[in-house]
């Protein structure tokens, strides 16, 4: 619920800001960062319950909000809250595996058609790069933990089942 908040926070500002490069101060940006990603992590680790989706989206806020920073160092002004968009977007693709998925859901938030292109592009490279580093979504890892998994075969999904932590077996 506070990750949501302070995407909305952000979003808002640099909306706010009329796109602005000093909308999210880089040092902020980057603290929101590395602070969000050691929360998620510490209450995931500890088994408190708290989600990942809402901290993907501003983990990928930040990204894109940092990225427009160091952009804007060398070219004009770009738009952090674009940027923030296409991080959340990126992020969210890499992290579920479901590229198009992420890019109308943000597009859908936003209602910014400039964006679309570069929502496009961030998620398919985003989500290949994901796919190479690594074959299973944060949710299919989830299920793999729990000792569940699933195939996708010609007549559907087929529901696999195993012994919790361990691989799963066919149902």
């Amino acid at each position: 619920m506070r990750g949501g908040a302070a995407i909305m926070l952000m979003v808002a500002a640099a909306a706010a800001a009329g796109g602005a490069r000093d909308a999210v101060a880089p040092p902020s940006a980057g603290v929101l960062l590395v602070a969000k990603v050691i929360a998620t992590s510490g209450a995931i680790a500890s088994g408190v319950p708290g989600g990942i989706f809402t901290p993907m989206l501003l983990v990928g806020a930040a990204l894109g909000t940092s990225w427009s920073h160091l952009v804007g160092l060398l070219t004009a002004s770009p738009s952090p809250g674009s940027y923030a968009l296409v991080g959340m977007a990126a992020t969210t693709a890499a992290s579920i595996h479901a590229p198009l998925t992420a890019a109308v859901m943000i597009f859908e938030l936003s209602g910014d058609y400039p964006i679309v292109l570069p929502l496009l592009v961030a998620t398919v490279v985003s989500t290949s790069v994901s796919r190479r580093l690594g074959s299973e979504s944060v949710y299919e890892a989830e299920l793999r933990r729990r000792g569940l998994g699933w195939d996708l075969t010609l007549e559907g999904r087929r529901v696999k089942e195993g012994r919790r932590g361990g691989p799963p077996r066919e149902a």
